[in-house]
């Protein structure tokens, strides 16, 4: 006759930790089709953006205006859609547009992605930034950083939705 091994504490534990995952699988709902489909989209435009920046070895993620939040937690952001860290260029200070010529800084490469934050409105070569800028927003490769509620900010959820935005 064979006894039977008596369990440790921590092996009933685990017992009971596996019994609670499978009782809980199956009172989770499965995912819908639009949710789903709404993961595979995000997939295809993190490929998107992967491929883009493959295919452009000299292409520059240049983020522009005042930012809500420090650089390295951009750099997370942006890392976790597949942009290289070594493509991003800052330029988070407020002041500097007043600086720069915009036009200079957006003909130097047509590679180059922008990501727009709050900027002044007057700067070096351009009088009224925001009536300005309309040769800017208007192209494929600009993205402006708005929040849900449509304010002008550089936040986590805006820098990603305004990258995202340039490739879907």
């Amino acid at each position: 006759m064979e006894t039977q091994k008596k369990l440790s504490k921590r092996e009933r534990t685990w017992m009971y930790v596996r019994q609670r995952i499978k009782e809980l699988e199956e009172i989770v709902p499965p995912k819908t089709k639009a949710q789903e489909k709404m993961v595979s989209e995000s997939d295809v435009v993190i490929s998107k953006i992967s491929e883009y920046f493959q295919k452009n070895p000299e292409a520059k993620l240049v983020i522009i205006g005042d930012s809500m939040i420090e650089k390295i937690i951009i750099e997370n952001v942006l890392r976790s859609i597949a942009i290289p860290l070594d493509r991003i260029i800052f330029h988070l200070q407020y002041n500097f547009f007043k600086k720069k010529d915009i036009e200079r800084l957006y003909s130097t490469d047509s590679k180059n992605l922008f990501v727009v934050g709050p900027v002044p409105h007057k700067t070096k070569g351009i009088e009224n930034i925001s009536e300005n800028l309309k040769f800017i927003y208007g192209d494929d490769k600009v993205s402006k950083a708005l929040t849900h509620s449509n304010e002008f900010k550089i936040t986590k959820e805006s820098l990603k939705s305004a990258v995202l935005r340039m490739f879907s």
